[in-house]
């Protein structure tokens, strides 16, 4: 299954190398397995400032 397509605003390589967190236009914060090319579990909604 494929991800959906959205801007990402931000991106951040998390300690070990392993996983990626990633901010998105859909105001989501979504942990990425760099191997797997995966999310790992599910988004956090509502993280903008509105």
């Amino acid at each position: 299954m494929k991800e959906p397509q959205r801007t990402v605003y931000a991106d951040i390589m998390l300690a070990g190398d392993q996983r990626i967190a990633s901010a998105g236009e859909d105001e989501s914060i979504s942990i990425w397995d760099r191997e797997e090319r995966r999310t790992v579990g599910e988004p956090w909604q509502g993280c903008g400032s509105g």
